[in-house]
């Protein structure tokens, strides 16, 4: 799974990941558990965030454990990131909750051992 690619759909314990919020709004999705500060990135831009428990059935998808999925409008992912960081997704300074602007995405910062 990577950005671009179209959200798969996933049934589990009776629900499933396209029956999150029917407006066709920006979202993010996490399988499995997100960071605190994802959640607290979420509420502070009014983004809305699906946190779905983690099942097999996500992992037969392609999704990844605990990773973020910034959803366009659409559905499509905007982006896919294993780390679950929401720095990796967008300057906490732009609109991202209330425009249909694209997300800035942000070059991960590695440490140097």
């Amino acid at each position: 799974m990577r950005g671009g690619d179209r959200l798969p759909w996933v049934r589990s314990e009776g629900t499933d990941n396209f029956a999150s919020p029917s407006a066709m709004v920006w979202q993010v999705h996490v399988y499995g558990a997100a960071r605190p500060e994802l959640a607290k990135w979420c509420a502070d831009l009014n983004v809305e965030l699906q946190e779905f428990a983690w099942q097999a059935q996500h992992e037969v998808a392609g999704l990844a454990r605990n990773a973020l999925y910034p959803l366009r409008p659409d559905t499509y992912v905007a982006l896919a990131d294993a780390s679950g960081a929401p720095s990796i997704v967008i300057a906490p300074s732009a609109d991202f909750g209330s425009r249909t602007q694209r997300a800035t995405e942000l070059t991960p910062q590695r440490a140097h051992a």
